[in-house]
């Protein structure tokens, strides 16, 4: 009896002293500005290392910890003119607006699931025709994630250039997210078809 107490109080200094690991670690990962207030709350959701391999380090450092979001819809068949704005050389049908804080766990989530790369070399059936994009932004630096869903694929663009451009294995969940922001009526028949 005396020994199953030493090992329940054991484990219960254990759990404890892991929690406050757990804490003073999730403290530390956030820097303090000058009036010892963090600059940014913790996501919790943090990319496992193939994800960042697949991103660039710097590129994940910018989409899991973004201070704003960005959503603009985009129009890949139009002509672009000189006074458009472009993303990747894509034009900008509308800036959607800043996406809601609610919002960013389910994007982060979704992005930071290494499942949703693909590893391997696919052609895409379907040219690569993004209609979406986010623009995470971390102070002075910013990063587009552009989503062309029938190809299945994303690419990155940073300071107008694209850094990579990936496969992704299950693009439906991204319209899905998509549509509930916008409620987007081609997003909606694209969701659909996908059930035909």
């Amino acid at each position: 009896m005396f020994y199953h107490i030493l090992i329940m109080m054991k484990k219960g200094i254990i759990s404890v002293f892991i929690a406050t690991l757990a804490c003073s670690a999730a403290c530390s990962m956030f820097a303090s500005n000058d009036n010892g207030k963090p600059q940014s709350k913790p996501l919790l959701i943090c990319p496992d290392d193939s994800v960042v391999k697949v991103m660039g380090d710097s590129i994940a450092s910018i989409v899991f910890n973004p201070k704003t979001v960005m959503l603009y819809e985009l129009d890949p068949s139009a002509k672009v003119g000189d006074n458009d704005r472009t993303i990747g050389g894509v034009k900008v049908k509308q800036e959607v607006g800043k996406v809601q804080k609610d919002y960013y766990p389910i994007v982060l989530f979704m992005l930071s699931d290494s499942l949703s790369y693909s590893d391997e070399i696919i052609v895409p059936a379907r040219p690569f025709v993004p209609r979406m994009a986010l623009e995470f932004k971390q102070k002075k630096e910013s990063v587009f994630i552009l989503f062309s869903f029938g190809s299945r694929e994303i690419s990155a663009v940073k300071n107008g250039k694209e850094l990579w451009h990936k496969h992704i294995n299950d693009s439906r969940k991204y319209v899905r997210f998509f549509y509930n922001i916008t409620k987007d009526k081609e997003l909606e028949e694209t969701l659909k078809n996908w059930w035909l």
